[in-house]
């Protein structure tokens, strides 16, 4: 039975870790609208504040050979990457046997969506990647039964709560405190953004985020699917 793995491998043995780490707020998504054997993530999507401060770190990334803005998308911009050997090679070993059906690196971390034909198949990729690299934290394993494959269960979101990163958490609980969720409002979300000392981009980003990791968990996450 095909089994969906949600993993967390660190940023610096994949793939943008100095990107990442130069540029606030940066993250980059990836979703694939049809999965394939190996899925080497060349198209994603950042969203951050500054696209020339993003584009001066890439510059100096040494994970990166190449890269090319495609457009501008969805708040943020699409790019067109090559990858340094290395990071092919990282990808390889992961995907293996398997599919990527979502992506994303933000904070020192890429989660990652992946789906296998079998138990047994991700147990090779977890083998794999524990004596090879990258080293794979596994946040939880879900086996589809016989007669209840869904489409919406290999491309659900690999977020869960304890994803939130602190900036989320701080906005949502700020947010909550001070009204913004109320009906009417009590504090506009540039009020709120000026007491939290953000952007009002970046409290947006972060209250956006954070509700989709809450929603999520709340209303998808099956928790008969834990490994």
């Amino acid at each position: 039975m095909a089994t969906i793995a949600s993993v967390r491998v660190p940023t610096e043995e994949l793939a943008l870790h100095e990107s990442l780490a130069t540029v606030p707020d940066l993250r980059f998504e990836c979703k694939p609208l049809v999965l394939c054997e190996y899925a080497e993530l060349s198209l994603l999507h950042a969203v951050v504040d500054d696209r020339w401060e993003l584009e001066t770190a890439l510059d100096a990334d040494v994970s990166v050979e190449r890269w090319s803005l495609l457009t501008s998308f969805d708040g943020g911009w699409l790019y067109d990457f090559d990858w340094a050997p290395g990071v092919d090679a990282a990808f390889r070993t992961l995907t293996r046997g398997g599919s990527v059906t979502s992506a994303t690196a933000t904070d020192a971390v890429w989660h990652l969506r992946l789906v296998f034909s079998s138990r047994e198949a991700f147990s090779e990729a977890f083998e794999r990647c524990s004596r090879y690299g990258p080293s794979m934290e596994i946040e939880h394993v879900h086996t589809l039964a016989d007669g209840n494959e869904n489409v919406g269960d290999l491309t659900r979101s690999p977020y869960r709560i304890d994803d939130l990163t602190d900036e989320q958490r701080e906005a949502l609980r700020a947010a909550c405190e001070r009204g913004y969720f109320d009906v009417p409002r009590r504090i506009s979300l540039s009020e709120l953004a000026d007491e939290l000392d953000v952007s009002h981009q970046a409290l947006s980003e972060r209250l956006r985020r954070g509700h989709e990791v809450l929603v999520r968990e709340v209303l998808f996450f099956d928790e008969s699917g834990v490994a």
